[in-house]
């Protein structure tokens, strides 16, 4: 099981990786003082993970004012649902959007993916046939 202290230091590792000493662009066309809120949507259906990992970016970068999940791990939500709230310092929101959606991304993606094959096992046990004789794209 992976702790609070793995996660942070995998955060912190994905952040220098994708930030480095900046972001240029960010610093260059966004002024420092400028403040800002966005939400992360969900633009398919997907069953939500990785919503504790939002909390440790933004807690590693600092200068975020306001961070409100409002659903959990586990949640199906359906396209267009808002999975968060963030308010903060421009610059902060921007650096760290593209880190947030990698990881939003891929462990939703496999919390998806894992909840249809439970799902055809469950009817495959249901009805009794193969769950893997059933072609499905993934």
């Amino acid at each position: 099981m992976t702790d609070l202290a793995d996660i942070a230091d995998i955060v912190r590792r994905a952040l220098a990786e994708d930030i480095g000493s900046g972001d240029v662009t960010t610093e260059a066309c966004v002024p420092a003082d400028r403040m800002a809120a966005g939400y992360f949507i969900a633009r398919e259906s997907l069953v939500l993970a990785g919503t504790d990992v939002l909390a440790a970016i933004y807690t590693e970068r600092g200068g975020v004012d306001e961070l409100t999940v409002r659903h959990s791990d586990g949640d199906r939500l359906r396209e267009g649902d808002r999975i968060a709230l963030v308010r903060g310092r421009a610059r902060t929101l921007l650096e760290c959007e593209r880190v947030a959606l990698n990881f939003l991304q891929r462990l939703s993606g496999v919390a998806t993916l894992a909840s249809q094959f439970a799902e055809d096992h469950a009817r495959a046990a249901r009805t009794g046939k193969e769950s893997c004789c059933r072609r499905r794209s993934y």
